[in-house]
Parts: C-alpha cells; structure tokens; sequence
C-alpha cells in the first residue's frame, strides 16, 4: 500500500473523430496518441498502468511529476497538432489525483499483470465529466495539491467541487491555469480571487451574488469558459421554479 498520484488522459473528440475514419486509421489515430503520451509519462518517472481505449492511467509516486508530465503532454499534443494536418487534431483531457493504493498482480496462470487497486478510477472519470462540461484541460484533486512541492511554479484556480456519491465525498478540484497563453493566464491570475469566491457562492446556493460575481469576471476575459459554464448555471438555478 502507498500514496501515488494518478494521471488519466484521454482524448475527448474521440467518438466525433470515429466516425469520420476507417478502422485503420481509427488505430492509428489512437495509437498515434499512446505513443505521444506513454514516453512523457516514463520521461517524469511515471509508468502506465492501463490503456483504456482513448485513454491512459498513469502512476507516479511524486505530485510534481505528475502534473509536469500533465503540462508536457498537452505541449507535445498541441505540436502535433500543427505538424500533422491530415489527420484530425487531439484533443485531450487530463484528470490528476492523490491517494492511497495497493499494488499488485492480477490474473491468471497464464497471463498476469502487475496493477494498481483504488477507487482512484471513480475520481478520474468524474474529473473527466468536470473537464467536458467546463471546457477545461488539467484539473487536479486537492489532495494532489496538498502533495505538490512549494518547489513546483505553476498557476491554478478553485472551480469547485465532484461528488463521490458512493462514498459521500466531495473533492475539492483545481483548474492548471499554466494550459494558457501568458496574456489569457495574467488575467485569469488577476480575477482568480473574485471568480474563486463566486464558486463558493454558488456551492452555498448564494445564486444572485454568485451570478454578479461571474458577470463582472466573464466581462474582463471572454475566453474563460469555466466562468461562462458558471454564470449560466447560476442564471439557470435562479430561474428554477424551487428558488422561486
């Protein structure tokens, strides 16, 4: 048993990419992708405990490796990108997370495999819904944060919460504010305390405050789609008819 931070990876466009690609392409597409992230994850000291299809698990025993692997994917996915024109552009999400779990070897007599066994998989995928509904890229846990050297530089905000339900847990998560362009990451940097108290807003049903709130931040930067999702949530939750 050992605390390890998990990295899951995968590609969001994937489903939409199918169905414009033969089966062999759809291959090498994905392919395409693993072999782009699985050398980063060595690189940073990590190693891949399961492909899932589109997406990667990946073990690192230190919170900086992880999220400095997270941060080097994305920037050999965005080169890629502009060096590979005739295939369709990836576009990935990247879910990270702190916790304790057990290794050891899954199988039988005539295949085993060294694996990890945690509920980490639960936190993954609900980081993953996270990641799609907000438009975002990196989102980290707060345990991952707690675990995270003073040593490791990097910009990042609060955007709420997931909900384990089955073990009645909310998870405090973090948006990497470093996925950005340097003038759009000055400015999400300058209003990060402002929308970070709109969050709180919203998460204590203070919907009016938390829509002013998000208003005024959205008008200082248009490109930021987590305050966006937020604003019409709260605009949403004032118009139910049990708020009413």
């Amino acid at each position: 048993q050992k605390e390890v931070t998990t990295l899951f990876c995968d590609i969001r466009n994937s489903q939409s990419v199918a169905s414009t690609l033969s089966m062999e392409e759809n291959f090498n597409y994905i392919n395409s992708y693993l072999n782009l992230v699985s050398p980063i994850v060595r690189k940073f000291g990590g190693f891949v405990d399961k492909y899932l299809g589109d997406g990667v698990l990946a073990v690192f025993t230190k919170a900086d490796h992880a999220l400095s692997a997270a941060h080097a994917i994305l920037k050999s996915v965005s080169q890629k990108n502009m060096q590979n024109k005739s295939m369709p552009n990836l576009d990935v999400g990247i879910g990270i997370d702190t916790s304790n779990v057990v290794f050891g070897v899954v199988g039988d007599e005539v295949r085993k495999s060294p694996t990890i066994i945690s509920d980490t998989m639960d936190v993954a995928t609900k980081m993953q819904e996270v990641n799609k509904k907000f438009g975002s890229t990196i989102i980290f846990s707060k345990n991952t944060l707690n675990a995270v050297s003073t040593t490791l530089e990097f910009s990042y905000r609060y955007i709420g919460t997931v909900n384990i339900s089955e073990k009645q847990l909310q998870i405090p998560i973090f948006e990497s504010l470093n996925v950005y362009s340097r003038q759009k990451r000055e400015k999400l940097e300058k209003y990060r305390t402002e929308f970070e108290e709109g969050v709180r807003k919203y998460n204590n049903a203070k919907f009016s405050e938390a829509k002013d709130i998000f208003e005024k931040v959205y008008k200082m930067e248009k490109d930021d789609k987590v305050c966006y999702v937020y604003y019409n949530k709260t605009v949403e939750k004032m118009s139910s008819p049990s708020l009413k």
